[in-house]
C-alpha cells in the first residue's frame, strides 16, 4: 500500500516475481534504498501485521526452542523492527540479528553466518539468495512460498522444504 500510494503505482503482491524489487520498480539500487528508508519512517511501516497463524506457530515453537531472527532489514530500522516484534511476538525471540546497514546498500553479513553464530540448524526464509546460502551452509531451510521465490525454485534443493502458510502441516515437524 505504501509504495502504490507514495509513487502512484498499482502493484500487487503477485507482481513481485523477483526478490530484487528494484527490477520490478525499474529504479537504481540507490533509489530503492531511499524508498525503503521512506517506508520504514512511514506510518504504514508500523501497521504491518503478521501472516495468519504465525503468532501461534512462533509461540508454540518458542516453548520448545530458542528462537532468533536474522533479518535483511537495515540496522537503521532496528527501533521500528523491535517495536513491531514486541507488539506481536513479545518475549518469543532471544535476539534479532540485522544483516544490512546503510538502508540495505551494505550487506555486511549473511544469514548463514548468523545461523552458525547462534548454532541454528533450521531457518525459515523467503528470499532466494538466503535460501541457497543457508542450504549450502548445511542448514535445513523451510521456504515460505512467495511470488518472488517461485521462479527461482521450481524444483527445490534437497535441504529445502516449501511451506505455504504457518498453518501448513509440514511445520508441525518443528514443534
Amino acid at each position: 500500500r505504501f509504495y502504490n500510494k507514495a509513487y502512484r503505482e498499482w502493484f500487487k503482491k503477485e507482481h513481485f516475481i523477483y526478490a530484487d524489487f528494484k527490477k520490478i520498480w525499474k529504479i537504481t539500487r540507490e533509489e530503492s534504498s531511499a524508498r525503503f528508508r521512506e517506508f520504514f519512517k512511514s506510518t504504514e511501516s508500523a501497521s504491518i501485521i503478521p501472516y495468519p497463524g504465525s503468532r501461534d506457530f512462533v509461540r508454540r515453537l518458542a516453548m520448545r526452542h530458542e528462537l532468533h531472527i536474522a533479518t535483511n532489514r537495515p540496522e537503521e530500522a532496528r527501533k521500528e523492527t523491535i517495536q513491531l516484534l514486541d507488539r506481536y511476538f513479545k518475549g518469543m525471540f532471544t535476539d534479532v540479528h540485522f544483516c544490512t546497514r546503510d538502508w540495505g546498500l551494505d550487506h555486511f553479513r549473511k544469514k548463514s553466518s548468523v545461523c552458525r553464530e547462534v548454532m541454528a540448524d533450521i531457518i525459515l526464509e523467503d528470499h532466494p539468495e538466503n535460501v541457497i546460502d543457508c542450504a549450502m551452509d548445511g542448514r535445513h531451510v523451510y521456504l515460505h512460498d512467495q511470488p518472488w521465490n517461485r521462479q527461482e525454485f521450481p524444483l527445490l534443493p534437497g535441504a529445502v522444504i516449501r511451506f505455504t502458510s504457518f498453518e501448513d502441516k509440514i511445520l508441525e515437524t518443528l514443534l
